[in-house]
């Protein structure tokens, strides 16, 4: 009964301990968005000396009454991204229940609270007079936008996807 009585004891010790080891799920205190989704993704293209091309892809829920005025990229300390945004919008397809998701450009000033948009960096710099003046002692790996003429931003960390080796 002792014995019984102790491996009890220990199995609910060890459970509450697993409980209190769990993660919580990550949420964003940025006011401006939630993030849905943020991948990275490589291309290798088949020729060696051809290189590698590096595909950013985030998914935002903009939250803010306050719209944005533009948004850069910034992936590292060096590097300095343009993006394009855009909403998904869901067409039907050939067959009934099938469908697609297309991209629309979305201005600015279209945005209001609520909007899920698709953010893709499209070219970049690694000139650092490219970049704002303000936000070039900022942190890489971020998301910039500017909303009512002061920039704010966002760390993301981006899901690696697997690499796309071409023939």
């Amino acid at each position: 009964m002792r014995i019984l009585l102790i491996y009890s004891t220990a199995i609910l010790m060890l459970g509450s301990i697993m409980a209190c080891a769990q993660t919580k799920k990550a949420t964003s205190r940025n006011p401006y968005f939630d993030v849905k989704a943020a991948t990275v993704r490589k291309t290798l293209m088949g020729r060696q000396e051809s290189g590698a091309r590096i595909s950013y892809h985030f998914t935002i829920i903009w939250k803010s009454k306050e719209k944005p005025s533009v948004f850069y990229w910034r992936p590292n300390a060096y590097e300095w991204s343009d993006v394009s945004v855009a909403y998904p919008e869901r067409r039907a397809g050939v067959v009934a229940g099938d469908y697609m998701i297309v991209e629309k450009t979305k201005k600015y000033s279209d945005i209001k609270a609520g909007d899920e948009l698709i953010v893709s960096p499209h070219s970049h710099s690694d000139e650092a007079e490219d970049m704002p003046k303000e936000l070039v002692k900022k942190p890489g790996s971020a998301l910039y936008f500017k909303v009512d003429g002061k920039w704010k931003y966002q760390v993301l960390k981006p899901k690696k996807l697997p690499d796309i080796v071409m023939p």
